[in-house]
């Protein structure tokens, strides 16, 4: 899964994307109070590890983005 299609199914859930935040190419995620950053490197998948890294700063399982 790559930048975009993590912010189209954390915006699913309800998460506001702050671009006016992060640096290079990075965006500020906010979600129930919680703040993570994703990287937007075009079309590459986003490691597994940092994933896990976003869901658990967010408070989420991977399994709830599906």
């Amino acid at each position: 899964m790559n930048g975009n299609e993590l912010i189209r199914k954390l915006i699913a859930l309800g998460a506001v994307i702050d671009k006016s935040h992060g640096k290079g190419s990075h965006v500020m995620i906010k979600w129930q109070g919680r703040i993570s950053f994703v990287p937007m490197h075009g079309p590459h998948d986003i490691p597994t590890g940092t994933l896990r890294s976003i869901c658990r700063q967010l408070g989420l399982d991977p399994r709830d983005l599906g």
